[in-house]
């Protein structure tokens, strides 16, 4: 498990079916995945959304009231990298939209949403779990680059 320390929303239906352990390198992943399979509905449904005003899913993510105060600084620091993690070693796909008055205005609520993977999607989220963390947000982020095997030279070898 992770080290974090999480005491909310801990459920019957989660004793009974528990979450397969998954080790999170950021705190605020650790606390989208507790989140998301908070309650009963999560395992019975497919797909589920719920709406949280800014001040409480900063507080749900443990942000500091005085950190990351403009809405793109949210964003880029928080929620993205939270939704590579969740959505490249969770069984759960997550996604997160913000909603603001206009482009550039505060952010005033967010929406968030999650569904169940199947198919190809679950099994290369199993085979990332299964391999090392080293590199492992430059691989979610697609940001790996694969090196070609060098040509053999026949002329060098004789």
């Amino acid at each position: 498990m992770s080290s974090y320390e999480f005491s909310g929303f801990r459920t019957r239906s989660e004793a009974r079916f528990p979450a397969p352990v998954v080790e999170f390198d950021r705190r605020d992943a650790f606390v989208r995945r507790k989140l998301s399979c908070r309650g009963s509905y999560a395992i019975a449904l497919d797909r589920c959304t719920e709406h949280f005003t800014v001040t409480r899913f900063r507080d749900l993510l443990g942000v500091p009231p005085n950190a990351y105060e403009r809405g793109n600084d949210l964003i880029k620091r928080v929620i993205n990298p939270a939704c590579i993690e969740v959505n490249g070693l969770s069984e759960l796909g997550v996604k997160i939209e913000v909603e603001r008055a206009y482009s550039r205005a505060p952010i005033t609520g967010v929406q968030l949403g999650w569904w169940r993977k199947d198919g190809e999607e679950y099994r290369q989220t199993y085979q990332e779990r299964q391999r090392s963390k080293l590199g492992r947000m430059a691989r979610l982020r697609g940001q790996v680059e694969t090196e070609a095997p060098l040509p053999i030279r026949l002329e060098a070898i004789s």
